[in-house]
């Protein structure tokens, strides 16, 4: 077959003619009319415009009426050349200002700023137009060490926040390639070789319904994105992240596409309901007889404040007294205040955080079940490292990321660090801690020997830190509390331990509490710990362990 014969179309017409009679172009059996700035669809017997389209003329940005075609032939004029080339793309042309017409522009400008639900999308659209099962349309999830990196819990908030953000809006890029890889697919499977083939189950009116869909997901991606604009404002200026969802979801229809990111009708709703709480507060008080509430105490006297008197811890103007008159009566003895504080009480009594604790052995069952210390990850012997010194030693996080290779002492029996930075409970003629680690017959539970392996394990990723803990990621520097605590509550998770409720912080009770359980001395106990008293062991520290219901057990029991 010749290349003139493959392109004939089923009509016998050439495909590749653009010269067609009336000025149209023929393209597999169906007829496309030439369209120009130029031209109008007025005319009988053209080509309508389903949109309803109104034609404009184009103009010259100096708001001359010159043609595109007259303003190239000034341009070859200019240059001196009478021969007529080639078109040339030029991007400088008229010809390359485009506008959509009134229909088209409502129709686009609706979904460009309306935000639609996902269920809505996947009923209308995903559903007949799914999104193609490709990776690279599934927007990746953010890696576990850049928490490690971040090091900070509050800045980690902010990222992830801003990051699910983000990951919506690329959600919604991606499904615009639903409706868009299925006309892909049908223009892709066309045979110019031998139209007569084509057995598409597609008419130009599928393929304009599913052109509409790509501009509506389009669409929902610019809102998406117009969303997370408004939201970055309106978070700062509410200083509440929920105060303006809750803004942006009341005010939806008061956001039209404009210029302005929030416009004119934003703005008269803040003050209209500004001006409507002021005002409903003056009715109040107008309708209770009272004026606004003053200050309880009245101001202290004009001028500059009075040398203290000797022996007065005061400093600058006395405390005035109630605005009643009654003078030298203490805050705390006041009637009015005693009766508030017993009705909080009473509302809200204090309560523990924790009323019992998690059982140590079943924490001690996992770290022994990993094995040996040499055929563990360096992420796992950190891991399991915290734990057994978290455990063995009833310290907190702050207190162990501040433990130091310079001031270690490691012998086969024992391991002695002393603590040169202060701690929580540090005072002025405090002397340095010593927290001693002892050598255990289980190599599997050896804190020792587990610190000789994390050291041996560190060794050529350690930089300039003297610090014993480091990050198991790039680029290996000295941990933070914050992180140590996060070591910890991973090894209660994969443990069993309920993590969402047990802190990395109750390791001192599970710890302090199984030494008590087993006849070991409240002062061995407070000693460890660091405690100064034993009513802090107590009223904080001594829970129940969690057990089994073996009550329930035995009296849901069968009797034969």
């Amino acid at each position: 077959m010749s290349q003139d014969q493959a392109n004939i179309g089923p009509e016998g017409k050439n495909l590749n003619d653009s010269s067609s009679q009336d000025g149209k172009i023929d393209w597999k059996g169906y007829t496309i009319p030439k369209t120009s700035p130029q031209s109008s669809s007025d005319e009988e017997g053209e080509y309508s415009d389903p949109y309803q389209h109104d034609n404009q003329s184009d103009c010259n940005q100096d708001g001359s009426d010159q043609s595109a075609d007259d303003f190239n032939k000034s341009q070859q004029e200019d240059d001196g050349s009478e021969e007529e080339g080639p078109t040339r793309f030029d991007p400088l042309s008229e010809k390359r200002s485009f506008k959509l017409d009134r229909s088209k522009e409502k129709y686009a400008q609706k979904y460009f700023n309306r935000h639609l639900t996902d269920e809505m999308i996947h009923l209308s659209i995903l559903q007949s137009a799914p999104i193609p099962a490709n990776s690279f349309l599934t927007p990746p999830k953010v890696d576990e060490y850049i928490e490690d990196l971040v090091n900070d819990n509050k800045a980690m908030r902010f990222l992830r926040m801003h990051d699910a953000s983000l990951k919506h809006v690329q959600k919604r890029i991606a499904q615009c390639m639903g409706p868009m890889a299925k006309v892909w697919h049908e223009l892709d499977s066309i045979n110019t070789e031998n139209p007569e083939q084509n057995q598409s189950s597609m008419d130009i009116f599928d393929v304009k319904e599913l052109m509409e869909k790509c501009i509506l997901m389009l669409g929902q991606a610019n809102a998406s994105c117009l969303y997370e604009r408004r939201m970055n404002f309106l978070a700062k200026i509410m200083q509440s992240t929920k105060k303006a969802k809750s803004a942006l979801k009341e005010n939806e229809q008061e956001f039209k596409g404009g210029e302005q990111l929030f416009g004119k009708n934003f703005y008269s709703v803040l003050d209209r309901k500004a001006k409507s709480r002021k005002r409903a507060r003056e009715m109040s008080w107008d309708m209770k007889g009272e004026p606004p509430a003053k200050r309880p105490f009245r101001p202290g006297p004009p001028g500059k404040p009075k040398a203290n008197p000797r022996g007065s811890n005061q400093k600058g103007f006395r405390r005035s007294g109630p605005s009643d008159g009654r003078r030298g009566e203490k805050i705390g003895q006041s009637s009015l205040i005693r009766q508030i504080m017993s009705g909080v009480f009473n509302t809200r009594p204090p309560l523990p955080r924790y009323t019992e604790t998690w059982d140590v052995d079943q924490v001690l069952k996992h770290i022994v079940s990993l094995g040996d210390n040499s055929s563990l990850t360096l992420k796992m012997l950190s891991l399991k490292l915290a734990t057994l010194m978290a455990l063995t030693s009833a310290c907190r996080a702050s207190e162990m990321c501040n433990l130091t290779l310079e001031f270690m002492q490691l012998t086969s029996q024992e391991a002695r660090f002393t603590l040169t930075e202060l701690t929580k409970t540090s005072k002025v003629k405090d002397v340095a801690r010593v927290i001693t680690f002892h050598s255990h017959d289980s190599d599997k539970l050896d804190v020792c020997a587990c610190i000789v392996a994390y050291i041996e394990a560190t060794k050529e990723i350690r930089q300039e830190t003297s610090k014993l803990y480091i990050s198991y990621v790039k680029p290996h520097k000295a941990i933070k509390a914050c992180t140590l605590a996060r070591w910890l509550r991973t090894m209660l998770t994969m443990s069993g331990i309920n993590s969402s409720v047990f802190k990395a912080h109750s390791t001192r009770s599970a710890s302090t509490s199984k030494a008590n359980k087993f006849g070991l001395s409240v002062e061995q106990i407070l000693s460890k710990a660091n405690w100064k008293s034993a009513s802090t062991f107590q009223r904080f520290y001594n829970k129940p362990i969690q057990t089994g219901d073996e009550f329930a057990k035995v009296v849901l029991t069968l009797q034969e």
